[in-house]
């Protein structure tokens, strides 16, 4: 099992849901966009923010604890809980630290 970065519930359609972004989120975003970390994250927080990309992180950081959650349920997280979505995203983004500490080298979980 994956070290978990980070973690934290949102609320949609009258129900708790479990956010969660390890090492395996990250890997299955990368599969699926093709992206590094750092260009996933980069596009995530530009002005024009793809919508698009915001329901696919959910949507994958659904899956540990919500496997058969749709994609649609992502959806209506964005739309009914966007704080506590960017919350735990932007506290895993916070996790990425650079190896021993020293910048410029390939980041690594801490």
């Amino acid at each position: 099992m994956a070290r978990v970065i980070a973690e934290g519930t949102v609320e949609a359609g009258g129900q708790t849901y479990r956010l969660c972004v390890d090492a395996d989120m990250v890997a299955n975003l990368q599969k699926r966009t093709g992206w590094k970390p750092k260009k996933i994250l980069a596009a995530m927080m530009a002005n024009e923010g793809d919508v698009n990309l915001l329901r696919l992180v959910c949507h994958v950081a659904l899956q540990r604890h919500h496997p058969t959650a749709s994609i649609e349920v992502a959806g209506d997280i964005l739309t009914e809980d966007m704080a506590g979505f960017g919350a735990v995203i932007m506290a895993g983004a916070g996790a990425w630290k650079p190896r021993g500490g020293q910048p410029g080298r390939r980041p690594t979980l801490h």
